[in-house]
């Protein structure tokens, strides 16, 4: 387990032979990171649960584990590191609030990233305690998005805003911040959707600091001569205002109109195959069969088979429903 107090002491150390895997797995009690006994696999277990697809998902393979200032990593042979954080927030005397627990984390992942040569961050997946609530008059939400963008300042300065990963952040119910990223040293493009706002300028009525992310972060991998495009979540919002409040259907056809427009975007070689993973997160479990019905009839290449279904809160009260996604494909490098 690692839930990290303040001063992130070191954990027991991890088998590092190569060809571990580090997963994620939905549905746990309690959100934590558990070891394989026989030493071959690790995985971030958080409390979230299914409601269609798969209850785990590889966030990297073929690597080494370690453990380094409050993560647990996973490295490759090509230099792609995957990294998981689990730390207590907002609860009790003894733990950071959450603004600062967010900081302090991602303080720790850009160490991390420094360390290493010419490492690129790609994605980041954040679960953030009780989302929607409000702490001393403000939003859990926002909460996280102080930290968030006080760390991103503290590492990049006025520089920070080209800097943004693709992101998504959803609640988890229970005292927790969860932090998963993935990066590598093969370049990354981020990209904006140009109905949106990028979430970066949003306005000070969403909160004292903005979001810290990009839409959509592309890798170009020259050496295996692939692409890959991480879709942040993605949702009802055009402009930085939210469409369709409490309306699933609306939302879905705003959602999936975002999504064509990044995927538009990506200028995928028409002759290309492209493989794609979604994840959908609902808020309502009864919205789980017509988001599945409405994804895998809207977007290119989705089906029941490659889609998982999560529920959690939004990052706004009013959305029912965000979609994520993953395009890997080879050939001509899209996106000039």
């Amino acid at each position: 387990m690692s839930s990290l107090p303040p001063s992130f002491p070191s954990e027991p150390a991890v088998d590092s032979t190569r060809g571990q895997s580090l997963q994620v797995r939905f549905g746990a009690e309690a959100s934590n990171i558990v070891s394989d006994p026989r030493g071959r696999e690790c995985a971030l277990a958080l409390k979230m649960p299914i409601l269609h697809g798969s209850n785990s998902e590889p966030l990297l393979g073929g690597g080494h584990l370690s453990e380094n200032d409050g993560f647990t990593l996973l490295r490759t042979d090509d230099t792609q590191l995957a990294g998981v954080c689990v730390m207590q927030a907002g609860a009790g005397d003894s733990v950071p609030e959450l603004s600062a627990a967010t900081q302090q984390i991602y303080d720790s992942l850009f160490r991390t990233l420094d360390a290493e040569r010419e490492l690129h961050l790609y994605r980041i997946w954040n679960y953030v305690p009780f989302i929607n609530h409000e702490t001393d008059g403000m939003e859990n939400y926002r909460h996280f998005n102080v930290g968030r963008w006080d760390a991103f300042r503290t590492r990049f300065g006025d520089h920070c805003n080209p800097n943004m990963p693709a992101a998504s952040a959803v609640g988890i119910a229970e005292p927790a911040i969860v932090v998963a990223f993935l990066a590598g040293n093969a370049p990354v493009t981020y990209i904006e959707n140009p109905e949106q706002v990028p979430a970066y300028d949003y306005p000070s009525a969403y909160g004292p600091r903005p979001p810290s992310f990009s839409r959509c972060a592309v890798v170009h991998d020259d050496a295996r001569a692939t692409s890959t495009a991480y879709l942040s979540g993605t949702a009802s919002v055009k402009g930085h205002t939210t469409v369709a409040a409490d309306c699933l259907e609306t939302q879905l056809r705003t959602t999936t109109d975002n999504i064509g427009i990044i995927r538009t975007r990506l200028n995928i070689p028409d002759s290309t195959g492209v493989t794609t993973a979604w994840r959908a997160y609902v808020r309502d479990p009864e919205d789980t069969l017509r988001t599945l019905e409405f994804l895998c009839e809207a977007l290119p290449s989705c089906t029941p088979d490659n889609l998982n279904i999560v529920q959690a809160s939004i990052c706004r009260a009013p959305l029912c429903v965000e979609v994520e996604g993953i395009f890997c494909w080879g050939g001509g490098r899209g996106l000039d």
